[in-house]
């Protein structure tokens, strides 16, 4: 539901989006008491690699997106833009 709702804030903007999205992810692993090594191992990547997609330094793929919200019990959503109208 969070990632549905900051999608529909910026929707006229994919890097606003992006931020948003991270920002989420961050916090929420954050909150789950998980470090940044916990996330990386989840995905089987280094530490570093890990920390440059949670920052927006490295493209995340969606796969890697869908295995961290996984972990994380967020939900990916994919809506016609009409429904966020």
């Amino acid at each position: 539901q969070m990632l549905t709702y900051l999608v529909h804030l910026c929707p006229k903007s994919r890097q606003n989006m992006n931020i948003y999205i991270l920002y989420v992810i961050q916090q929420t692993r954050k909150a789950k008491g998980l470090t940044q090594h916990d996330a990386a191992k989840l995905l089987k990547i280094s530490r570093p690699r890990y920390c440059n997609m949670e920052t927006g330094k490295a493209h995340m793929r969606l796969a890697d997106l869908m295995i961290i919200c996984k972990a994380l019990d967020l939900k990916v959503l994919i809506l016609p833009t009409d429904m966020l109208k």
